[in-house]
């Protein structure tokens, strides 16, 4: 199984490089889309580049496009990717919420081809507990709903 995710960012500079090295846990490849980033998400994520990890970048802001256009073109990028059999839309401050690789490999052979898979939303919450001194947002932010307002689910694209 090859699994890739893929995100639009803008100014995510405080969680994008615990977003991308947390998900690459799990995840074989990210392709993230910079919206025009103004602070120093693009330097940030060059540098998670030059470290070898396994992230695409692309720029969206020369473009001028629409929102619909820029997930046109997200597909698009992802579809010239044959040997992806999972395509994991996120937001770039979200995180993927699995025991394992192996356990997130399971579950998703039991979804018939052609059929996508739905993970629960969950909602965390920074508090005045949260240690500040802690750079690291993922280790920082503990606190989460007990019960979801409303629950929403994030789908899982098979191929």
């Amino acid at each position: 199984m090859n699994f890739v995710g893929i995100t639009i960012t803008i100014n995510e500079s405080d969680i994008i490089e615990a977003f991308a090295r947390y998900n690459l846990r799990y995840l074989d490849r990210l392709i993230i889309f910079d919206n025009g980033s103004s602070d120093n998400t693009l330097l940030i994520l060059n540098k998670l580049v030059d470290e070898g990890l396994p992230i695409t970048i692309r720029e969206l802001n020369k473009q001028n496009l629409q929102p619909r256009k820029k997930l046109d073109q997200v597909l698009r990028e992802l579809s010239k990717l044959s040997n992806v059999t999972h395509a994991f839309p996120l937001d770039s401050d979200e995180l993927l919420l699995v025991p394992s690789r192996e356990a997130l490999e399971q579950d998703l052979q039991n979804i018939p081809p052609g059929h996508s898979a739905l993970a629960p939303w969950v909602t965390y919450c920074p508090t005045e507990k949260d240690d500040w001194t802690e750079p690291d947002p993922v280790r920082r932010i503990t606190h989460r709903r007990k019960q979801e307002i409303e629950q929403y689910y994030k789908v899982i694209v098979s191929r």
